[in-house]
């Protein structure tokens, strides 16, 4: 998850913290194993969204 977070640019805990409580309902204090997968999946569609924005910039004419 460490490195998901990483390839997203957040590295201070606090903002791990605040991603995690944007992107997951979770049902007590703490996510479970189902919530902390659909997280993963989030995290994968977001990872994707930013390789194929930095792909597209790469794309621009000079």
């Amino acid at each position: 998850m460490k490195i998901k977070f990483s390839q997203l640019g957040i590295t201070e805990p606090e903002e791990m913290a605040a991603y995690i409580a944007e992107n997951v309902k979770t049902k007590g204090d703490k996510p479970n194993l189902k919530e902390l997968t659909g997280l993963l999946k989030i995290m994968d569609i977001h990872i994707a969204e930013r390789l194929a924005a930095q792909a597209q910039d790469d794309d621009l004419p000079l």
